[in-house]
């Protein structure tokens, strides 16, 4: 296998930001949808960086999502409201209506926002970190095309629907829980096709309704197990989370159903009406801040004194592999798998840009 392409992370961003400028994104938007997809290379989630840049430009260019749309209060009190976003790039989108989430929570110590006629929004932890500098817990979420059974089930009626929460510390790493509900991504499928990687029997179901080991095939038919795996284990949990994630992004919002968006995109291709669900929590509001701090670094450490077990190596707290990731990929630049760097080459040469590399 070829080696990575190691990448500087702000070269990239830059890159990246003026790939969507020549589809039409203002600058400032442009900007939001790159760092969006550039901190998932940072934190190691390969599956949702810049390897889906010629994902969201070509759905632009074939209109399927605007490159620029007002967001919409369609319903409001003050802390909690429902946003059309007009079939914007829901990079952008998300971005909008978590700083929505975080303006009415600083006043009223929380709220919370839905947003319906979005469109795919990358990793929702950037989304749920928006929070964190402002000394706030971050919760975001999102509905998806279905690609997941029901628990039980061999037909995909959910999307991946990932959830994620971002809760401040004092010295320690952030306790950042991004995830999708789905024992995996699909991109996580992606990726394994790509670096030509057998997947874990447990992920994905194949042809003939049985586990599938073959990244092609799982993608083919698009039926991800649920979080917990097959029905010997215990993905009638994954499956619950993934139910409620659809309701808050589908039917609270009024988004499509995960079910709807492929119906739809079945008979051609569509915009996706794919919703989303913010909210925020003023830390003060419930105790004093340097309390509450104090309180989640005795937390973490606490977790981390925990004996590993054999071959495990120490335990560590949720998010804290991303972080070291971005640490040391901000230090060394970003690995870009061969036919990643390939593409992006392709996307340079067809718009007159140059190159990050």
């Amino acid at each position: 296998m070829s080696e990575p392409i190691l990448v500087e992370a702000e070269a990239l961003r830059d890159f990246t930001a003026r790939a969507f400028v020549t589809a039409g994104v203002p600058a400032d938007e442009a900007r939001i949808a790159a760092d969006v997809l550039v901190t998932a290379d940072l934190r190691g989630v390969d599956s949702h960086g810049v390897a889906r840049l010629h994902h969201y430009l070509a759905r632009i260019e074939k209109g399927l999502v605007a490159p620029t749309a007002p967001l919409t209060i369609v319903r409001e009190r003050p802390t909690a409201l429902t946003i059309d976003a007009g079939n914007g790039l829901g990079l952008v989108t998300a971005y909008r209506a978590m700083e929505l989430a975080l303006e009415r929570a600083a006043r009223y110590g929380s709220a919370a926002v839905a947003v319906r006629h979005s469109n795919h929004f990358g990793i929702a932890g950037y989304f749920a970190m928006m929070a964190l500098p402002h000394d706030m817990i971050g919760l975001a979420m999102c509905n998806a095309s279905p690609t997941v059974v029901p628990f039980g089930g061999r037909e995909p009626m959910l999307g991946t629907n990932p959830i994620a929460w971002a809760i401040p510390c004092g010295e320690e790493p952030a306790v950042v829980a991004d995830m999708a509900t789905s024992g995996v991504s699909y991109g996580k499928l992606e990726v394994a096709r790509r670096t030509g990687a057998a997947i874990p029997v447990g992920w994905a179901l194949g042809a003939d309704g049985a586990p599938t080991t073959d990244p092609a095939e799982a993608m083919q038919i698009r039926s991800i197990l649920p979080l917990g795996g097959l029905v010997e284990g215990t993905g009638y949990k994954g499956y619950a989370l993934a139910t409620v994630v659809e309701a808050l992004c589908h039917a609270l919002s009024g988004a499509a159903m995960s079910r709807e968006i492929v119906a739809v995109q079945g008979r051609g291709e569509q915009p996706s009406n794919i919703g989303h669900f913010f909210a925020a929590y003023a830390v003060d509001a419930f105790r004093p801040l340097a309390e509450f701090k104090a309180e989640m670094d005795r937390l973490v450490r606490t977790l981390r004194s925990c004996p590993p077990q054999d071959g495990a190596g120490p335990v560590r707290i949720p998010g804290e592999k991303e972080h070291r990731t971005t640490l040391q990929r901000s230090r060394d630049g970003i690995p870009l798998h061969p036919t990643v760097v390939a593409t992006l080459q392709r996307i340079a040469a067809e718009r007159g840009i140059e190159p990050a590399w």
